[in-house]
């Protein structure tokens, strides 16, 4: 696309050799403000593109995340704030948006997750037993400086493929935290990597300001330990295996 229209968040190797990707691009309409649709798009093995697709309403939407399914299905995690267009069951602020994109790139299902506030899905995988789990965050409110105020903390949410919940865990303190990257581990758990802005609650060992924070986690999401790493400047994680 144009300079400063489209940009790619996440790419995939695919089995065939080509690649998906996931992004966001400029929307401006004729009436009304611009805003951005989620984006993705599929490359051939020899770098030609295959398809180009957009997702959403009329505000922002993007993607954030992308994985495959045994299936060949794509799976995409991203936010939304549009509650018209390809989004439904919009709840307000922002909510983590999961996708399902056929081959081809035609949009599946789709569903939104999170609550009253600000939400985000960052990433999502297939687990083992074919069901699927995401991460980012949702927000709550919790008492600060005498009142309640939303913040953010780390979720873990497993689904059926259908979208129902299977269960749900969220992890952080009262400063604000973010899930980034999911990994299932060969015993059935999971890594969990966050950026960790709290120096409580779950969190222990925080250097300041910002932290990657490492979580490992149990076959239900129960958290067994967790670890910080960085100093008292912005650390974050940008990628695991």
């Amino acid at each position: 696309g144009p300079s400063g229209e489209t940009y790619i968040a996440t790419c995939l190797r695919l089995e065939d050799g080509g690649y998906a990707a996931i992004g966001g691009k400029a929307v401006h309409p004729e009436m009304g403000p611009a805003n951005i649709d989620l984006m993705a798009l599929r490359i051939t093995s020899e770098g030609n593109v295959d398809w180009v697709r957009t997702y959403g309403g009329s505000e922002y939407d993007v993607g954030i995340g992308i994985t495959g399914s045994s299936s060949g299905k794509l799976l995409v995690t991203g936010a939304t704030r549009s509650s018209d267009g390809d989004v439904t069951n919009y709840m307000g602020l922002g909510d983590g948006w999961l996708l399902e994109l056929a081959p081809n790139g035609d949009l599946l299902t789709q569903r939104t997750l999170g609550g009253e506030f600000d939400d985000q899905l960052s990433d999502g995988m297939q687990t083992s037993d074919g069901n699927i789990v995401v991460t980012g965050y949702y927000s709550y409110e919790l008492m600060s400086f005498g009142s309640l105020q939303p913040t953010t903390r780390v979720i873990v949410e497993k689904l059926t493929p259908n979208g129902q919940s299977i269960w749900r865990h969220d992890y952080g303190g009262t400063m604000g935290d973010y899930g980034w990257l999911i990994r299932q581990t060969p015993d059935g758990g999971y890594l969990l990597f966050a950026n960790a802005y709290s120096n409580n609650g779950d969190v222990t060992g925080f250097g300041g300001t910002v932290d990657a924070w490492l979580l490992r986690l149990d076959a239900q999401g129960e958290l067994l330990w967790q670890r910080t790493f960085g100093g008292w400047e912005m650390d974050g994680p940008s990628d695991i295996q």
